[in-house]
C-alpha cells in the first residue's frame, strides 16, 4: 500500500489512530535451517538441505509445487530419500522427501511415519519416536 494512500489514511482517521502495525513471520527470525521439526500437520517430509539424500529424482507435474500456511507456494527441485541420523544413532529413513531449498524448516511428517508403525510420545520435556 502506498504511503500517501488517501483511502487508507481516511480509514485510520475514522478508526481513531494514525498507526498501523504489521508483523510477518517473526517466529522465523533465528531458525537453524539444518534442524528438523516434527510436524503433525504436514502430509509430506520437506528438506531444505541436500546432504544425506539418495535416490534423487525430478518431481512429476503434480509434485512441482507445495502449498504451505497462508497459501504460500514453494517450488520443489527434487524428491528423494533422506537418511536422518538421530542422537540415539538410529537412522530414520524418510522416503519421498521433497527438496525445497527456499523452505525455512525441515519437516518430518507424522502422518507419513504413522503407517510404518512408529509410535510418537509428545511431553513437556520433549518428543520420543519409537520404532516397533
Amino acid at each position: 500500500m502506498k504511503k500517501e494512500c488517501s483511502k487508507f489514511k481516511s480509514w485510520l482517521k475514522k478508526k481513531g489512530t494514525t498507526l498501523a502495525f504489521v508483523c510477518y513471520e517473526s517466529n522465523m527470525i533465528n531458525i537453524n535451517h539444518n534442524r528438523w521439526w516434527i510436524d503433525s500437520g504436514s502430509t509430506i517430509h520437506v528438506s531444505n538441505i541436500l546432504p544425506g539424500m539418495e535416490n534423487l529424482r525430478k518431481p512429476v507435474a503434480s509434485e512441482q509445487c507445495i502449498y504451505s500456511g497462508g497459501r504460500i507456494i514453494s517450488h520443489v527441485e527434487a524428491i528423494r530419500t533422506c537418511n536422518l541420523v538421530l542422537s540415539s544413532g538410529f537412522v530414520l529413513r524418510l522416503e519421498k522427501t521433497f527438496y525445497v531449498p527456499s523452505f525455512s524448516k525441515n519437516l518430518i511428517s507424522v502422518s507419513r511415519l504413522a503407517p510404518l508403525e512408529f509410535c510418537f510420545n509428545f511431553s513437556s520435556s520433549g518428543f520420543t519416536l519409537i520404532n516397533k
